[in-house]
């Protein structure tokens, strides 16, 4: 396929509109089958360029509705069903079209057409598949063009939007929570749009609770939406019976679609190395009217006698001490290349082990023994296996086992966040360190000492991980995991509004009256008894207003299911969403960000 068949720019545009027109099923055809392509893989695909174009492409939907009223009909007659692919074509085009934003205002002004066809095809729902077709392709327009609308459509086409959730297909229960979403969000306290939220609001709880990621996306968008404007949806909310579940449910959604990354950020000296130690001026007059290599060797083993560490220095900084000290001998004898003096310092080092070796092998060994390097402790033990059952039996087999500890020096951690037991993962960290198990062992046991703990453990530091979430190209957060701390957030902040954090946050933003990120602000103690003293003088139910009176029943599920998740997701993440769980977190703790830091370690 050419370019020519792809981009638009590139194809005559007044013959595809002539096409269109001209009723010929062979021209109409090539028309739409030229549209689909360019629509389909171009995406700067400006429809204002070619004026007329959606006028004649809803044509086709227009002329295959008007056959949707005959009793007559033969739904599997040659002509119908041409009629209706041509109309699924133009309507695959147009939602095409509006994916890219700059054809959407030109797309709304088509709006009365579109609610039109919605209507009348919802009407005859199911009555054949390309007519399902149509009727989706009409729905996810009419999405797409949402937050363009002035007010959400009226009935009856409202309520049969709101009726799909009922049905069994996912792709209508989908349209139907995104589009009330879209509705309650942008006219929250039109009747209409209420009563069915109302409606909706109980099945998009079911729909949060369903594996399928897409649905649980759309409910809790269309659940946050409708109870963060209606006290009736937030009190209903607040008092369902499948809260514990939801809760519990949102705490796990946390990590949903997150990607875990690795880091461990390591302790590195900063200060200058320590200078090597050099020979006196007696020394070195006594060394430097030697002959090579006697005196080279000579000095190697004074620098050896005055500091073993010299030797163990870098190599560059001993030539330079060599090259320091000697030089002003070399007039009467070269001094050694920088190889052969690191040669003749290998060949001191290797004789220095050869006779430690020597000496441990002529003194009589040992009996073996096993030392407790935990913390402080330095028990000893003749089998490896009485280390372990002691350390269990002492640090490990306790009520509350630590998350961290020290062996010989070194820091060992254990995962907070993973569903292994914390005493399960500290044993098998000792396991790997002392060599023993509870049981004997055929093979033989080695004795594993401080020392070659620091010699095999990784570099001292702390290691973490981070939590990514997806982002819009302006780095704002989105995704279930996004949508479930809201939530959460929500029933923190609602669940107890006279809490001291809530209290506190709300006077921080009461000159702008929008609450914490564009809550509503609960009013103070004093309004809340006013308020209360006149419902009860008016004979209204106190207890009815849900952003005044507390629900200690949520506070509590809360602090049992989502103040942990909160508290990790608020420390390892670095987006929008970190500021949303740390706030529901003091909300629910009542607290200090002091607490959230505690929490988390």
């Amino acid at each position: 396929m050419s370019s020519e068949d792809i981009y638009p720019e590139n194809v005559d545009m007044d013959r595809i509109y002539l096409s269109l027109k001209s009723g010929l099923l062979a021209e109409t055809d090539w028309a739409l089958s030229q549209l689909l392509v360019s629509s389909n893989q171009t995406h700067h695909f400006n429809v204002n360029h070619f004026h007329g174009l959606l006028d004649a492409l809803f044509d086709f939907p227009i002329e295959a509705s008007k056959c949707l009223s005959d009793n007559n009909l033969d739904y599997n007659h040659s002509s119908y069903q041409t009629l209706n692919h041509q109309a699924n074509d133009a309507l695959t085009i147009i939602n095409n079209l509006s994916i890219t934003h700059s054809n959407l205002p030109i797309i709304h002004s088509h709006h009365k057409t579109i609610l039109a066809l919605s209507q009348r095809y919802l009407r005859f729902l199911y009555s054949s598949d390309t007519a399902n077709e149509i009727t989706l392709k009409l729905l996810s327009i009419l999405e797409s063009i949402g937050d363009l609308l002035q007010e959400p459509p009226k009935n009856p086409l409202l309520g049969m939007i709101a009726d799909l959730i009922h049905s069994h297909d996912r792709a209508y229960v989908l349209l139907s929570l995104r589009l009330i979403a879209v509705f309650v969000r942008n006219n929250p306290h039109l009747a209409r749009v209420h009563h069915q939220s109302l409606r909706v609001f109980s099945p998009a709880i079911d729909s949060a609770l369903l594996p399928d990621p897409h649905l649980r996306a759309a409910a809790l968008e269309f659940i946050y939406a409708s109870a963060s404007t209606s006290p009736a949806i937030l009190t209903h909310l607040l008092t369902h019976a499948h809260l514990p579940i939801l809760v519990k449910s949102l705490a796990y959604m946390l990590y949903d679609e997150t990607i875990e990354e690795e880091r461990r950020c390591e302790f590195t000296d900063t200060t200058n190395a320590p200078p090597l130690v050099s020979l006196s001026d007696e020394e070195c007059e006594r060394i430097g009217m030697m002959t090579e290599p006697n005196r080279t060797r000579e000095w190697i083993k004074a620098v050896w006698a005055l500091n073993p560490t010299n030797l163990a220095s870098i190599p560059q900084s001993l030539l330079t001490l060599y090259r320091d000290t000697l030089s002003k001998y070399a007039y009467h004898t070269p001094l050694l290349g920088d190889e052969e003096v690191c040669a003749r310092v290998q060949e001191h080092l290797h004789a220095h082990r050869d006779s430690q070796s020597q000496e441990k092998s002529q003194s009589p060994s040992p009996s073996p023994s096993y030392t407790c390097y935990w913390g402080d402790d330095r028990t000893t033990f003749a089998t490896p296996d009485e280390l372990y059952a002691y350390i269990s039996r002492t640090y490990i087999d306790i009520p509350t086992p630590p998350v961290t500890f020290t062996w010989g020096g070194v820091l060992f951690a254990v995962d907070s966040t993973s569903s292994v037991p914390r005493g399960t993962q500290l044993k098998g960290r000792v396991l790997a360190l002392v060599g023993g198990g509870g049981s004997a062992r055929s093979r033989k046991q080695q004795k594993v000492t401080a020392a070659d703990v620091h010699a095999n453990a990784r570099p001292p530091g702390v290691a973490y991980t981070l939590l990514h979430v997806p982002c819009d190209d302006d780095a704002f957060p989105r995704g279930i995991a996004y949508q479930a701390a809201l939530l959460l957030r929500l029933l923190a902040q609602k669940a107890n509004p006279l809490a001291k954090n809530v209290l506190q946050t709300d006077e921080a933003n009461r000159p702008e009256s929008k609450g914490y990120y564009g809550l509503p602000v609960p009013p103070s103690q004093a309004q809340v008894q006013e308020q209360q003293q006149q419902q009860q003088d008016s004979g209204d139910d106190v207890h009815s207003n849900a952003l005044t009176h507390p629900h200690p029943r949520v506070t509590s599920l809360l602090s049992l299911f989502a103040r942990r998740p909160l508290a990790d997701v608020a420390m390892r993440n670095s987006s929008l969403l970190r500021d949303v769980c740390r706030e529901a977190f003091e909300f629910i703790e009542n607290d200090s960000i002091g607490s959230l830091v505690v929490e988390s370690v």
